[in-house]
């Protein structure tokens, strides 16, 4: 078994010097392919998934204490650890 990939078409690198870093939500090119694979290098990371159709906060301040909506669902990505996800 294991995933059938085709070519890579995509790598993102976000590096985080020494201090607070943040991506705002949003959705991968569906020409990218079904399937992501995020890769955690040298620290932990909060991976959020915002619910389609839900509008995210917008102030910093709220999403600090609030996340990004009600209903997110926050996934821990350990440093070293690798996660895949597809969608439709």
């Amino acid at each position: 078994s294991g995933y059938i990939l085709g070519p890579v078409r995509d790598v993102t690198i976000n590096f985080r010097g020494n201090s607070f870093f943040r991506l705002d939500p949003h959705v991968d090119p569906s020409e990218d392919g079904p399937i992501v694979f995020i890769l955690g290098l040298l620290s932990d990371v909060v991976l959020t998934f915002v619910p389609r159709g839900v509008r995210p906060r917008e102030d910093i301040v709220e999403i600090e204490r609030a996340s990004w909506t009600a209903t997110d669902i926050d996934v821990l990505l350990q440093q070293r650890s690798l996660v895949s996800f597809a969608g439709p």
